[in-house]
């Protein structure tokens, strides 16, 4: 009887945490943060306007700190006159 062959995608080793710089999100998992759409993101990206992203091959991915970084730069913050 021949063995079930080994998925060669799942470690043997589960892959340690990686820190916040290097955690990546897709293009649907920003949007979801941002509450926009996965084209809002691409028209952005295409206009050279909203949070950096990184091109791995055709894929697009945001690094996760500068999306909070892109969030945190866009807060709004009012100051009551005296």
């Amino acid at each position: 009887m021949p063995q079930p062959r080994r998925n060669r995608k799942t470690p043997t080793q589960p892959l340690p945490a990686l820190p916040p710089e290097l955690q990546l999100m897709s293009p649907e998992m920003a949007a979801q943060v941002l509450d926009t759409t996965v084209a809002t993101l691409a028209s952005w990206r295409f206009d050279q306007l909203g949070p950096a992203y990184v091109k791995i091959g055709s894929l697009v991915r945001y690094p996760v700190a500068d999306l909070q970084a892109w969030i945190a730069g866009r807060t709004v913050r009012h100051q009551l006159s005296a």
